[in-house]
């Protein structure tokens, strides 16, 4: 009895189907879990997480050009500040930097940034602290104006402008500041400022949502039927 070898098209259809199984199973793998020792705190992620900024310190220690060191279970080891690296990890899986509201850090998280070589995580760590030593000498009062016809004002503080509205210039506006602009509070005089912003009618409801992101709350609002569809605004921070 001669041998028949099969017809092309099955051969083909098998070779597709083979190819379509082995997709399909790296696709289903799961992400690839470890487990590291910082400083004595066991944290467990997987891979991706620790190595999203692929240009950090952290990504390149998992990138098979140097060995890491385990501890006797076999734990990835790192000999860094244990209880901050939380702050990192969570930093790693959300893209944003939580801390609690007594938090006092600072300065050695940015450190722990830095080593890490996470820069994003670095100018969170930044933020985070002028906004906390902006903040410790009691509320921020913010105010705003908007007419049709001066377009956005807002005064207050210049540190506090100055983060809200960092791209005054190129948005067209500008920030002025002076001893005419200071004023008193609680624990002295407070260099202040006042920014002009040319928005338009349109763009105001994105920016009071900005206002109110980087943590104001609206405490008195008012309307002017001028012909200039006058508003202004009061917003106080803690």
């Amino acid at each position: 009895m001669s041998y028949q070898s099969p017809p092309l098209a099955l051969l083909v259809l098998n070779h597709f189907l083979r190819k379509h199984d082995s997709r399909h199973s790296s696709m289903a793998e799961p992400p690839r879990v470890v487990s590291l020792n910082v400083g004595g705190h066991v944290y467990t992620t997987t891979l991706y997480t620790v190595t999203q900024y692929s240009d950090s310190k952290l990504a390149k220690l998992f990138s098979g050009e140097k060995q890491v060191p385990r501890d006797p279970k076999g734990n990835y080891f790192i000999d860094r500040d244990g209880a901050l690296f939380k702050h990192v990890l969570n930093f790693l899986r959300t893209r944003k930097l939580t801390v609690p509201e007594d938090f006092q850090d600072f300065e050695q998280l940015e450190i722990e940034a830095t080593f890490y070589g996470i820069k994003p995580l670095e100018e969170a760590v930044q933020k985070a602290k002028e906004t906390r030593e902006s903040t410790s000498s009691g509320p921020e009062i913010l105010r705003l104006f908007y007419s049709s016809k001066t377009r956005l004002v807002l005064a207050g503080g210049l540190a506090m402008l100055q983060q809200l509205v960092p791209n005054a210039r190129e948005l067209g506006g500008s920030i002025t500041s002076g001893s005419a602009y200071n004023f008193t509070a609680s624990d002295g005089v407070v260099e202040g400022g006042q920014a002009k912003i040319p928005i338009k009618l349109e763009q105001l409801d994105a920016f009071l949502q900005h206002v109110v992101d980087e943590g104001f709350e609206v405490k008195m609002s008012n309307f002017f039927l001028d012909g200039n569809a006058s508003q202004v605004w009061v917003f106080v921070r803690k």
